[in-house]
């Protein structure tokens, strides 16, 4: 701001006068601080006088003439999947050639400008947003993305003004899909991974005050050395470059400092580990199947069970053990195949013999993806030749039924990982399947991981980037990602088990989230919390049964209205409210009517194909129960099945020529938190 600006040079001014004056009189007497206090108050007062009453601000040029229509790439919508890796940002337009100077305050802090910051096109997005989850889009559009910055003292605070002054008429701040501060940790020198356990807060969780249009956001450290970094939105484009970018200001006893290097890591390992006894507490209110309580179970495996390197006691095989006060024996072993095809993998078909003779209730059996590895053959129906896949699973499992003749023994598939083929022209699907074949043959349970109802989807790489070791990793789950997978393993070993006891689990799909903190959790649980969900929209809405064209179905074109993708909500009993407000709605002060519903039930006819449920919960405008208030309508529905999927309709105003500047946030108070389905027809709808 220019005030801001002659605010300093007055202060530079006054400096100017005393250095002057001491050099002139060395040896001045008592007299001079009056002097000098004259002379440092008219230094500072004149240039001020011309900040104050009617003068012009301070106004940029080159702004641009393009207006922000949707925002597709920003984080408030759906964007293209990310890349492996993203470009350095340190290449990037710096904020201006000059500082302002440091002012000194209270206790020996002063405020800092951060020195040499630069600014490039793209966010960091949020844990919410459905495509960049916890990781840095270098071309999403309408935010600028700072470099990285290190505030060296615990206790400083970070200030910075998004005045929208320079956001080519977008006239929005950053919304609840990207992290205005961001924390971010050095993996290898250099190179750079956001910090989970770090302060990451989106625009929606962010400390902010608002004052003349603009939002003035503010973070103060909680520990030293730590490395930041912002977006916000600024209406930045491939074709618009904002003028200037916020001056960053820190708070505290030294100045941040810019690392000069910092590449954007993929292939970082991500353990984000949480606190054990709170993770116990809280699944265990999830669900609980008493059949697997105090069993003792062998687990026999690869790196998928050995964990690839993070503390063993957080792969699921172990937090299954912890759970249920069971006896575990893991010998999973990175890099190990079930065949000896290759005998310097620690083959299983071997190895098995090793297990300890403790009369175990259960013994699990995984493998697959080394074998893949190594091209081993498939091998005939009924081989027992272990230099095959099949071979080698018929003798294995035939030798843990001697050693163990009391056991259940169950199989477990490798990952799904794509179509990369090995040199036999083989996926790991191929194993897998081989896998449930021979189960078939012997009449063993076999658990297929391969489904998309376990939740490991090894194809996302958003998936990726929050529940594996690293966002190029496509076999070895992290610590959140072994919570989250235990979910379904639970499940499937009790039914498999047999007798199951206790409540079921919902099927798990993306996004799924564990049921607690990282290490500093407590051991309550949140599951009455409002959950936000995270929904993409479209014009158009879902007509009623009065209606007289779009009977019980989605008109995708109708004008007026917006409709929701469609999300699950886990839990019966769990209540999904939304207001609609007409703040944005073009000045459309109206309410769904009779002939659109405001709730609507759908049901997947066939894999990825969702039609409407005429048996379920499908309320009009004038049939939903809402609350009216300052002219505000809040919509409110109370699941009655677990897993139930609803559509959401509104009156919003949106046309072909107009789109809200924000949808309603839709929250959910129940047991877990809702998420968006799978929906090629909405997705086809751009």
């Amino acid at each position: 701001m220019k005030s801001d600006k002659r605010i300093t040079d007055s202060r530079r001014a006054g400096r100017r006068a005393y250095r002057f004056f001491r050099f002139v009189s060395p040896s001045s007497s008592r007299a001079l601080p009056g002097i000098l206090s004259l002379i440092l108050a008219v230094a500072c007062v004149i240039p001020l006088a011309g900040c104050v009453g009617g003068g012009t601000p301070e106004t940029t040029s080159g702004t641009g003439t393009e207006a922000p229509g949707p925002d597709t790439q920003a984080p408030d919508s759906s964007s293209a999947e990310p890349a492996t890796s993203a470009p350095d940002v340190t290449t990037a337009k710096p904020e201006g050639t000059s500082a302002p100077a440091v002012t000194s305050g209270a206790g020996g802090r002063s405020d800092y400008p951060v020195e040499g910051l630069t600014w490039s096109l793209g966010y960091v997005g949020s844990s919410t947003h459905s495509s960049w989850k916890n990781t840095l889009n270098p071309s999403g559009t309408y935010y600028s993305v700072s470099a990285i910055f290190t505030v060296p003292a615990a206790g400083s605070t970070v200030t910075f003004t998004d005045d929208n002054t320079n956001s080519n008429g977008d006239p929005n701040f950053a919304s609840a899909s990207a992290y205005v501060f961001s924390s971010w940790k050095e993996s290898s020198p250099g190179n750079w991974v956001i910090d989970l356990d770090g302060y990451n807060a989106s625009g929606t969780d962010v400390s902010y005050t608002d004052a003349g249009g603009a939002r003035t956001y503010t973070y103060t450290t909680a520990k030293d050395n730590e490395s930041l970094r912002i977006s916000f939105r600024s209406g930045e484009s491939a074709s618009f470059v904002p003028a200037k970018y916020p001056t960053v200001t820190v708070t505290g006893r030294s100045p941040a400092t810019v690392p000069s290097q910092q590449a954007v890591d993929p292939n970082a390992k991500n353990d984000r580990l949480f606190d054990l006894p709170a993770w116990v507490a809280s699944d265990t209110a999830r669900a609980y199947f008493e059949n697997l309580s105090g069993l003792t179970v062998d687990f026999i495996g690869d790196s998928y069970f050995a964990g690839d390197g993070i503390d063993s006691r957080y792969v699921w095989p172990a937090l299954l053990g912890l759970k249920y006060g069971m006896t575990v024996v893991n010998q999973g072993r990175n890099g190990s195949s079930i065949s000896d095809y290759d005998s310097s993998k620690n083959p299983m078909c071997r190895r098995y013999t090793s297990l300890p003779a403790n009369g175990p209730d259960i013994v699990v059996l995984q493998g697959g993806k080394n074998d893949y590895n190594v091209n081993c053959p498939l091998g005939a129906a009924g081989s027992t030749d272990t230099k095959t896949f099949r071979g080698a699973i018929r003798t294995t499992i035939g030798g843990l039924r001697q050693k163990y003749p009391s056991a259940v023994i169950i199989c477990v598939t490798p990952w799904e990982i794509g179509d990369s083929a090995n040199s036999l022209g083989l996926a790991v699907r191929d194993y897998g399947n081989a896998m449930i074949d021979v189960c078939d043959e012997m009449g063993v349970p076999c658990i297929n991981a391969m489904s998309s109802e376990s939740g490991i989807i090894m194809t996302d790489p958003s998936f990726r980037n929050q529940y594996c070791r690293s966002s190029g990793d496509i076999s070895h789950l992290n610590a959140e990602g072994h919570a989250l997978a235990l979910k379904y393993f639970e499940k499937q070993i009790s039914e498999k088990f047999g007798n199951p006891g206790g409540p079921t689990t919902p099927e798990v799909t993306l996004p799924s989230e564990i049921t607690t903190g990282p290490a500093e959790a407590t051991t309550s649980s949140a599951v009455s919390a409002e959950e936000p969900v995270a929904l993409r929209w479209h014009l158009g809405y879902v007509g009623s049964a009065s209606h007289s064209t779009y009977t019980n179905r989605l008109n995708p074109t109708g004008g007026m209205y917006s409709f929701s993708e469609i999300f699950t909500v886990p839990k019966a009993g769990s209540t999904v409210t939304f207001t609609d407000d007409n703040t944005n709605s073009n000045g459309d002060s109206n309410f769904a009517s009779a002939s659109a519903y405001v709730f609507s039930s759908w049901k997947e006819e066939s894999p990825g194909v969702w039609v409407i449920d005429t048996d379920g919960y499908n309320v009009s405008g004038t049939e939903a129960t809402y609350t009216e208030s300052g002219g505000a309508r809040t919509y409110t529905c109370t699941t009655t099945k677990d897993n139930e999927n609803i559509r959401i309709s509104f009156r919003s105003g949106q046309s072909a020529s107009f789109v809200p500047s924000g949808y309603p946030a839709v929250r959910v108070t129940g047991g877990e938190p809702a998420h968006a389905v799978s929906d090629p027809a909405f997705d086809a709808l751009g």
